[in-house]
C-alpha cells in the first residue's frame, strides 16, 4: 500500500475530471475545450489525456523524518509560511512547540485563526525568545532554532515556558480580543515568562487579566501613551527591536495596573544553620501527618510549608522537615 506525500490535490483532480466531475477551465477556450468534461471531448482531445503519462517517485522504507524532509524539499516550489516549514523540520523542538501549541491558551483562549498552523508559529517564536534568548524571531531564525535543538528533550526552561502557557490559559477569557493577532500574543506570554522567576502569580490571574485589559483599552484608544507600540506591531514585529518595545511595554502595564503582584523570596534555599535549627526544632522527625519517621540531617529535607514558588519565605517559621518520600509528594501534587 503506498501513500502519496505531495500532489494528492492534483491527483484528485485528474480522477474527478476522467469521472465527469469537473469541467476544463476558460483558459482552454483557444482550443476551443473549455467548459467541456472528459465525456464530451473529441475523441483526438480525449485520446491525449489517456495517453498522457506522469512521473512519480517512490520512497521506499523512509522514517518520518525522511518524508517530512523530502515534503518540505517539494514545497520549495510553492512558497510556504513559517509555520509549514517549521512542522516540517522533524526533532525535538518541532514535537515540543507541537504540543504547546495545543494547550488551552491556543485551542480556546487565541482570538485568531490557525490557519496555516498559526498557532504552531506563535508556540514557535514563543520558544525561540525563552530557550535561546531574545532576538528575531522571522521565519529563517526559527528554521535555524529548530535544526540546533533537533535532538533536544524539554529542559527546564521549555518546562517553564509550558508552566507559564499553562497558566496564561487560566488568565484569558474564550477567544478573548487582547490575543487577537500573533504580534500581541508573543510578548503576552514573553512577558510572564520573564516575570516568572521573580514573581508569584497563582491566585493572581485577576490582576494580571486586568492589567492586560487596561493596556488594551490605551492600545484601541488610539492615545499617545502607547504610539510606540501601535507603531511597532504595525512594522517588522518578528525583529528584535520591534519586540523589545512591545516586551517593556507589557512589563509597564503589569508594574502599572499589578503592583501588588507577589514577589517570590530571593533566597529559595535555607542555609545549613537554618537547616540545623529546622531539625531540632522538630525533633527530628517528619511532620507530615501520621508520618513522624526520624531523619537526620544528611537525609531530611527542609520543607516550605507555604511554597516558595506561591510566595512562602524562606524563614523558619516557613519552615518543617519532611522526609524524602512525602516532600517529593508534595511537590509532585
Amino acid at each position: 500500500m503506498r501513500e502519496v506525500i505531495d500532489g494528492q490535490q492534483r491527483l484528485a483532480a485528474i480522477v474527478n475530471f476522467f469521472d465527469n466531475e469537473i469541467s476544463l477551465p476558460k483558459s482552454s477556450a483557444n482550443l476551443g475545450l473549455a467548459g467541456r468534461t472528459f465525456n464530451t471531448l473529441p475523441t483526438k482531445a480525449s485520446d491525449r489525456f489517456e495517453e498522457y503519462s506522469l512521473d512519480f517517485s517512490v520512497i521506499s522504507d523512509a522514517d518520518d523524518s525522511e518524508v517530512r524532509t523530502m515534503f518540505l524539499r517539494l514545497q520549495m516550489g510553492v512558497r510556504l509560511n513559517a509555520a509549514e516549514e517549521l512542522n516540517a523540520v522533524a526533532g525535538g523542538m518541532r514535537n515540543y512547540v507541537n504540543t504547546v501549541s495545543a494547550l488551552t491558551l491556543f485551542s480556546s483562549r487565541a482570538a485568531f485563526s490557525d490557519a496555516r498552523g498559526a498557532h504552531r508559529q506563535v508556540a514557535a517564536q514563543s520558544a525561540r525568545l525563552a530557550i535561546a534568548g531574545f532576538g528575531d524571531v522571522r521565519k529563517k531564525d526559527l528554521l535555524e532554532f529548530f535544526a540546533s535543538h533537533a535532538n533536544c528533550s524539554p529542559d527546564a526552561k521549555a518546562k517553564l515556558l509550558r508552566q507559564v502557557i499553562e497558566w496564561l490559559g487560566t488568565v484569558f477569557d474564550e477567544r478573548d480580543p487582547f490575543l487577537r493577532n500573533r504580534g500581541q500574543t508573543v510578548p503576552a506570554i514573553y512577558a510572564i515568562y520573564s516575570l516568572w522567576p521573580d514573581a508569584v502569580f497563582a491566585g493572581q490571574e485577576s490582576a494580571v487579566k486586568a492589567a492586560f485589559r487596561h493596556l488594551d483599552e490605551e492600545i484601541v484608544g488610539d492615545g499617545p501613551e502607547v504610539a510606540d507600540y501601535r507603531l511597532a506591531l504595525a512594522h517588522s514585529s518578528d525583529q528584535k527591536r520591534s519586540l523589545e518595545v512591545r516586551h517593556h511595554t507589557m512589563l509597564d502595564a503589569i508594574a502599572r495596573w499589578a503592583p501588588k503582584l507577589p514577589r517570590r523570596d530571593a533566597q529559595r534555599l535555607f542555609s545549613p544553620e537554618e537547616r540545623a535549627a529546622i531539625l531540632y526544632r522538630d525533633g527530628g522527625l517528619c511532620q507530615a501527618k501520621g508520618c513522624g519517621l526520624a531523619v537526620d540531617f544528611a537525609s531530611f529535607h527542609a520543607d516550605h510549608v507555604v511554597a516558595w514558588t506561591k510566595g512562602g519565605a524562606t524563614v523558619l517559621a516557613n519552615a518543617q522537615v519532611l522526609c524524602a518520600v512525602h516532600n517529593l509528594a508534595k511537590g509532585s501534587s
